[in-house]
């Protein structure tokens, strides 16, 4: 099973700033919506260190829970200047994948 986790995409350098901002500045019980091309989600404050994104998977509403750097991490790579070097999109990928496979319910 492999999912699309959205990002955010920005057209500037000052977008992007802004947007990290409102993430960090999220409290418990806080959200930001991400408006994306072909779809809309939302993160999510649980608690101090436990983030929710929120998206549709095979018309299915579900949440992606990640700590505060895995996610923050994630939201980083929008930088408009970020450039991905081959040997860490594999083990990037294959961190995903275990963290996916790994089945929990509320």
């Amino acid at each position: 099973l492999t999912a699309v986790i959205p990002g955010f995409t920005v057209s500037s350098t000052d977008e992007f700033k802004q947007n990290i901002f409102q993430f960090r500045d999220l409290e418990p019980g806080a959200h930001i919506k991400i408006e994306r091309a072909s779809e809309t989600c939302y993160i999510y404050c649980i608690s101090q260190n436990c983030y929710a994104v929120e998206c549709y998977f095979n018309k299915s509403l579900v949440w992606h829970l990640f700590d505060k750097e895995t996610l923050e991490s994630l939201l980083m790579t929008s930088d408009p200047d970020w450039k991905c070097t081959s040997n860490h999109i594999e083990p990037g990928q294959q961190m995903l994948t275990c963290s996916l496979q790994v089945s929990t319910t509320a």
